[in-house]
């Protein structure tokens, strides 16, 4: 017992100082692209907005230009990649892309809704294994399911992917977006996870459209809400507690951006922008008209050197580890990064409480 807990130190120490020399060098690790706006489903909550209905208005990046920004990424000390939409299996050449990306060593998840599994993928996933494929459940039945995918029948084809995937013992993991619509299945769903022997987790954070439009914010749960569902999993509990605790050694910072993003972590678009991440879409770079290494040297930097106003409290909060401080999800809300979202306040406030309450 006492070697395994000197091994798990000894990774721990090691994995520190990995993250320290490679975020002192920005060192591109970890990517995300979007390989496709489009998306056979029309969630409502969807943060893509009208994109998905606007399919044909702008041009995708074709398959070549997708394998040459692997390269290019790979080149420049990437490691971890995910691919995402829309639904990147939507795209015909998607066993393509990912086949390159596999080939040339990196570790790839795959973020899917599952409903587009074939033979064909399984054939590749079984060929070239994926680090995971994060699936999206989002509920535990067909009415649920459906009316927030607003496609009927998506349900069945989901559970069906699904099981595919773990019949072919291919790695996995569910999770979900919690929203007044499925809120009373999210303990159904961690019930059909755990029946499956995968992985579950859920997210609050509803976050505005990409377009500017506030309608998802609507089918947020109550901060209240969320903190009591929680902090009822004793798991969970545990690990906001932890986050709590290694807040308080976080030193404090008048830069507004103190996350990964343009640090060690990227994203692009399906249309070849170079941002950040997901979020935030300035300073961005078109990789249809540089490469890859001088969008990452000379523009995506920009974001470290932003600073807050003198009215920006975040940084000093001792509940910041509890929250999700985003500044990107701030500018999505409020149109400036600096202006906190009170959603997320709220929500680390009863956090912080129930942490409290557990104290005693």
């Amino acid at each position: 017992m006492d070697s395994c807990r000197n091994t798990d130190a000894a990774t721990s120490d090691f994995l520190r100082k990995f993250h320290r020399k490679i975020a002192a060098q920005r060192i591109p690790y970890s990517g995300m692209i979007s390989l496709t706006h489009r998306c056979n489903l029309h969630c409502v909550h969807c943060y893509l907005g009208d994109e998905n209905g606007a399919i044909g208005a702008r041009d995708e990046l074709d398959t070549a230009a997708w394998m040459a920004l692997i390269d290019d990424i790979v080149d420049a000390g990437c490691l971890f990649l995910t691919l995402t939409g829309g639904e990147p299996l939507i795209r015909n050449d998607f066993p393509d892309i990912y086949r390159h990306a596999k080939e040339q060593g990196l570790l790839v998840t795959v973020f899917s809704n599952a409903t587009l599994i074939s033979e064909e993928i399984i054939s590749l996933f079984k060929d070239l294994p994926p680090r995971n494929i994060d699936v999206t459940l989002y509920g535990a039945t067909p009415e649920t399911y459906d009316r927030i995918t607003s496609i009927p029948g998506s349900f069945r084809r989901c559970i069906r992917g699904i099981e595919a995937l773990l019949v072919h013992r291919l790695p996995l993991s569910l999770k979900t977006v919690l929203m007044s619509l499925n809120r009373q299945e999210v303990s159904a769903i961690r019930k059909m996870a755990n029946a499956y022997g995968v992985e579950f987790r859920y997210d609050p954070s509803i976050m505005p459209c990409l377009t500017g439009k506030k309608e998802p914010l609507e089918l947020r749960v109550a901060p209240e809400e969320v903190a009591a569902m929680e902090f009822s999993e004793l798991e969970m509990g545990e690990q906001f507690r932890d986050f709590f605790e290694k807040s308080k050694s976080l030193a404090s910072s008048q830069k507004l951006y103190n996350c990964a993003t343009g640090q060690t972590s990227f994203y692009v678009d399906s249309y070849g922008n170079l941002q950040p991440c997901l979020m935030v879409s300035s300073p961005a770079y078109d990789l249809t008209r540089g490469d890859f290494s001088t969008g990452w040297t000379t523009v995506i930097p920009n974001i470290r050197e932003r600073h807050a106003g003198p009215h920006y409290i975040c940084n000093d909060c001792e509940k910041r580890g509890l929250c999700g401080l985003c500044p990107g999800l701030f500018q999505l809300e409020s149109g400036r990064a600096d202006i906190r979202s009170e959603y997320l306040c709220a929500l680390g406030e009863h956090r912080y409480s129930k942490i409290a309450e557990h104290s005693h």
